[in-house]
């Protein structure tokens, strides 16, 4: 019996010598009694030394108050295996996290004190917050990411009073797929991380800055007034955007919309609020972008409009929704009408007339804009073809081609095919290209602008004097007409008459045709007739007209 009682003995403390775990016992105040061989193959103490040493003063001060908290807790509950984790100092003066299982033994004789069992999860407890920091953090980054941003938003949301309120800012990075584009996407990720560091400089302790993805980042400012101080940090961040960023070799000019939503006003959970956010950005983009818009009902009823939209054009054209309307343009010697611009229309079945402004971006932007371009076109050449067969006076036909449009790399051959279907003569068709489009750098666009030239159709610059343009690209697609800006014959009378002036004086020189947008009082026309400006076009002699008005009012008439 003796025998077997040694080898017990004898087993137990090969188990406790060669255990991967450290045992250890203190009293109940926390005094070391014992500590087990391991202690100092993971911890590095000679186990002797630290007999009647208070484990306390090994344990990381910040954890000391919740060590004290479970001792009690097990002095309180004999036998009974109690749980922890904390900080314990290495000899070598690191901290290694470990899990406690501690048991009051106090009452029995062998042991007389309370059994500690630590192991060793430090690596554990590591590999645990990275995927921590993974699950909640966004790579390129590093700022919290949408999941967290929810979680943090949820917990303001079910935490606070009524009387609680804050802000979401929801940004987008105006025209950032150039810069992946062009540039490649580790100088897009770059410069993510860049407008990172200047948001989290500006919101500080304020709040919380998030990348949901892409190039949409959101602000979660907490304050006890939280519109102003969300309009501020709005005005303050595109304000430091008009400076360039630094990237690589490359000085990158940015800016960015943004979207304004405080709680409760614009919802009630984190969902409901990024939504009506993001509505509100892209009420700012719609504006011209570079500026931030406050979400209110006007705000929700025009994008719930735009989603009308958006669903009901991928249809409009099989249901044959769309008109062609068109407005004079007047020779401003005789002011006898030379030609026509092609203006579409949507004539939906519920919301009656809509003007092209509220629908050709989300033509562009759905891809859906080349086949309506064809169809504007088509209708339009077989409208110029009825014209001429009913001896109307001759007419240029002006039509509006989007930058989107002249990327297409078969659109020479789609114009051609129409024009011979309808046998029209190419010289009376113009397309009109904007002046940003004629300096794009896309050779694609060249291209195509250079063989619609070749199949004789006449190119006309509109909007000019709003971009940059030169010279040299004028020359270098033979453009034919020049298009003056609406925006300087409204301001014809004030401050725009010399520039008005040198642009026909140019026109004149490049030996191009003139013509002057927005006319809308007679002053503006005898100005513009007086600086020989060839043709006008504008609400003083007609707003776009329906076929029928337009040939009752200025062609039925001329015969």
């Amino acid at each position: 019996m003796e025998r077997e009682l040694v080898k017990r003995e004898e087993r137990f403390r090969s188990l406790v010598q060669y255990s991967h775990e450290m045992i250890g016992i203190v009293d109940e105040n926390g005094k070391i009694n014992y500590l087990s061989p391991s202690f100092e193959r993971i911890l590095g103490y000679d186990t002797e030394s630290m007999i009647g040493i208070n484990a306390f003063e090994i344990i990381h001060p910040d954890d000391a108050d919740f060590a004290m908290e479970k001792l009690t807790e097990v002095l309180h509950h004999p036998e009974t295996p109690i749980k922890s984790e904390l900080r314990v100092k290495h000899e070598n003066g690191d901290y290694m996290v470990c899990e406690l299982v501690s048991t009051n033994l106090l009452n029995k004789p062998s042991v007389n004190g309370v059994a500690i069992n630590f192991r060793d999860i430090t690596s554990q407890k590591k590999s645990f917050e990275i995927i921590q920091h993974m699950a909640f953090h966004d790579e390129i980054t590093q700022l919290i990411n949408k999941p967290r941003l929810s979680q943090l938003v949820t917990h303001e949301i079910q935490s606070s009073s009524q009387s609680s309120r804050f802000s979401l800012l929801f940004m987008d990075l105006d025209n950032f797929k150039y810069v992946n584009d062009s540039l490649g996407h580790h100088i897009g990720d770059m410069l993510l991380k860049e407008v990172a560091i200047l948001l989290i400089d500006q919101v500080g302790e304020r709040g919380h800055v998030s990348r949901i993805g892409g190039d949409e980042f959101v602000i979660f400012l907490q304050s006890t007034n939280p519109e102003t101080v969300a309009l501020e940090t709005a005005q303050n961040i595109i304000s430091l955007f008009k400076k360039p960023f630094h990237i690589n070799n490359y000085q990158l000019y940015m800016s960015t919309s943004i979207g304004i939503v405080v709680y409760p006003d614009g919802g009630e959970d984190f969902d409901t609020l990024l939504k009506n956010a993001d509505m509100a950005m892209y009420s700012a983009k719609n504006s011209g972008k570079n500026t931030f818009r406050i979400f209110d009902h006007k705000i929700k009823k025009i994008n719930e409009r735009l989603f009308r939209l958006q669903n009901d054009l991928r249809t409009a054209l099989t249901k044959d929704e769309f008109v062609l309307h068109y407005q004079p343009r007047i020779c401003s010697g005789d002011q006898k009408i030379v030609g026509v611009e092609a203006l579409i229309r949507w004539n939906h079945p519920t919301l009656g007339m809509i003007p092209p402004s509220e629908f050709i971006t989300i033509a562009e932007d759905s891809g859906l804009i080349v086949e309506l371009g064809e169809w504007i076109l088509e209708t339009a050449c077989k409208q110029l073809v009825e014209w001429e067969n009913s001896e109307s006076p001759p007419l240029t036909m002006s039509i509006n081609f989007s930058t989107i449009q002249f990327l297409q790399v078969n659109l020479h051959e789609n114009v051609k095919e129409i024009i011979e279907k309808y046998n029209v003569n190419p010289k009376n068709i113009e397309v009109e290209v904007t002046e940003s489009a004629i300096i794009d750098q896309d050779l694609g666009i060249q291209e195509n602008i250079s063989k619609l030239k070749e199949l004789g159709i006449q190119i006309a610059i509109d909007d000019f004097g709003t971009g940059y343009s030169s010279l040299m690209y004028i020359k270098r697609f033979s453009a034919d007409t020049i298009k003056i800006d609406r925006s300087f014959v409204m301001n014809l009378e004030e401050d725009t008459t010399d520039i008005v002036l040198a642009i026909i004086n140019l026109a004149k020189a490049l030996e191009l045709n003139v013509v002057a947008e927005g006319v809308e009082t007679l002053e503006q026309f005898n100005k513009l007739k007086e600086m020989d400006c060839n043709e006008v076009q504008g609400y003083y002699f007609s707003k776009p007209l329906p076929c029928e008005e337009i040939e009752k009012q200025f062609l039925l008439k001329t015969r």
